[in-house]
């Protein structure tokens, strides 16, 4: 499997369904309770985006990313409309080094909160708890953040940024509808890759 870096057309925005997807493992007591068991750590996205009245050149678009991508074979980059941007977040205590820190996202509910690994961003911007921008780079397709000069001790580095999410087509076969004679429609199904 490859990455290709480049994102799919984002035109599928209304009508379209995605987001998280967990695999919780039941196991039935003979007590009649149930035990639980997370079995991945991370969620994994499914996507069905409903590209309706392509013109030429919109299907000929997806039509070569589908055929780049070598169907299901390789993955891109795709904006998920739910879930594509994160503000304020913090990604670590600066410790006076230059060690690289990861971008991640914070979803919090009462006392819990999940933190998601972000590897595709877009537009980063780095501050620390003072309010002062930072001079970073980003890694484009790790989300791995170096600053150019050591981070400052003590403080949280706090990170603002877009981000896509990793994905490759579902199926091998990817049919498009003809609705008129230079229109048609692609219903397309994705899912989050982690290669």
């Amino acid at each position: 499997m490859s990455f290709i870096d480049a994102r799919l057309n984002s035109r599928y925005r209304y009508g379209f369904v995605g987001g998280p997807n967990w695999n919780t493992l039941v196991t039935q007591l003979q007590s009649g309770r149930n035990r639980k068991r997370k079995a991945w750590a991370m969620p994994h996205h499914k996507y069905t985006a409903n590209y309706a009245t392509l013109n030429a050149a919109e299907k000929d678009e997806l039509l070569n990313a589908f055929m780049a991508a070598g169907g299901s074979f390789s993955s891109f980059r795709f904006k998920d409309w739910n879930d594509w941007h994160a503000f304020d977040q913090v990604i670590g205590e600066g410790d006076g080094t230059s060690d690289p820190m990861q971008l991640v996202k914070h979803y919090t509910f009462g006392p819990t909160t999940f933190t998601r690994t972000i590897t595709l961003p877009l537009n980063t911007i780095v501050k620390d708890e003072d309010g002062n921008t930072l001079a970073v780079t980003v890694a484009p397709t790790t989300g791995l953040v170096t600053p150019d000069a050591p981070w400052p001790s003590g403080k949280d580095i706090i990170a603002s940024f877009d981000f896509d999410v990793r994905v490759s087509f579902s199926q091998d076969f990817n049919p498009f509808t003809s609705v008129a004679s230079n229109i048609r429609e692609c219903m397309v199904e994705l899912e989050e890759a982690f290669d």
